[in-house]
């Protein structure tokens, strides 16, 4: 129940009178101080529930996330090791020209 002074005759004193303007505010006197503290228990029962579960479904995205990352860096150095090969052949390659070159340069040009 929400309280709001209003000025009485006397300027320094506040008279404070009584609205329901929020919604949300049980103004029935039907439940017992006994009965609110259960429904509040309830309620927050409910809510640690709720972030149980959000907290083991943030758990397995970690997990996902660390794992994922793990997989990252496999890729990442197989990828490297890949490079290395592919540079190493295309070195072999270009040698194996060189060569072919010299052999048909010595060998008259490949013509008769």
């Amino acid at each position: 129940m929400d309280t709001y002074p209003s000025q009485s005759s006397s300027p320094s004193k506040f008279d404070f009178q009584s609205t329901n303007n929020d919604p949300l505010v049980d103004t029935s006197q039907d439940k017992t101080n006994h009965e609110l503290l259960q429904e509040h228990e309830q309620i927050m029962q409910a809510q640690d529930q709720a972030l149980d579960v959000l907290s083991e479904s943030i758990g397995r995205q970690k997990e996902m996330g660390l794992q994922l990352g793990n997989e990252l860096e496999e890729h990442v150095m197989i990828l490297e090791e890949t490079e290395g090969r592919v540079q190493n052949t295309q070195n072999r390659l270009a040698e194996a020209g060189r060569r072919l070159n010299r052999f048909a340069e010595d060998n008259g040009g490949g013509k008769k």
